[in-house]
């Protein structure tokens, strides 16, 4: 066995401006890859609906809006800015079973966002007593405009802060039998003409 002689080697690690930019580039691209991995709100609702049964397009106009953020929309509408909302829940089948054809409807209407309002909330608040639940719903229903909480699917249409239209109308209308008809009766009442 041969003796080893002789001095050590002793490397000091030195941080140079290369290894740094070659370790942050590194950190980023990772960071990127992970964040567009991640489902964004339009996939993640096409995913649920389709999963459910709907046939939805890829290519939805829905965004999720949570309650407290569509009453400050609302509450901050300009004079002539128009919002329309579907109120939902996956467990409905009827809500599975039209929100295809209003995402159609609104697409041929040209209405870039409809925000999807998830009436997952009503459901979690019924395990308040029914006195303190109504309370709660007519409170949230309040500063909605006078929606209705508690049937859904519905749509609605904001104009300038104030609720314009409601499918509640439609449903107690005889002047359309179809979600396009919805469409039509809701820019009416919009605009003020019919499409």
């Amino acid at each position: 066995m041969a003796i080893r002689s002789g001095k050590r080697i002793k490397f000091k690690f030195v941080w140079t401006k290369e290894l740094i930019f070659l370790i942050s580039g590194l950190v980023v691209l990772i960071l990127a890859t992970v964040i567009m991995a991640l489902p964004n709100d339009q996939k993640n609702i096409y995913d649920d609906y389709t999963l459910a049964g709907a046939s939805l397009n890829s290519d939805h106009v829905f965004e999720t809006i949570k309650y407290k953020k569509l009453a400050k929309e609302i509450a901050k509408q300009d004079e002539d800015d128009i919002m329309y909302v579907y109120y939902g829940s996956l467990a409905c089948t009827n809500c599975v079973s039209n929100i295809g054809t209003i995402d159609n409807a609104a697409q041929a209407f040209d209405i870039e966002t409809v925000y999807y309002l998830d009436a997952v909330f009503v459901d979690e608040a019924e395990d308040l007593d029914d006195a303190e639940f109504l309370a709660d719903i007519d409170a949230m229903e309040v500063k909605l405009g006078g929606v209705d909480l508690l049937s859904y699917p519905a749509l609605w249409v904001f104009k300038g802060g104030e609720l314009v239209y409601t499918t509640d109308e439609w449903k107690l209308s005889d002047s359309s039998t179809t979600i396009e008809g919805t469409w039509k009766l809701a820019s009416y009442k919009v605009f003020g003409t019919n499409w």
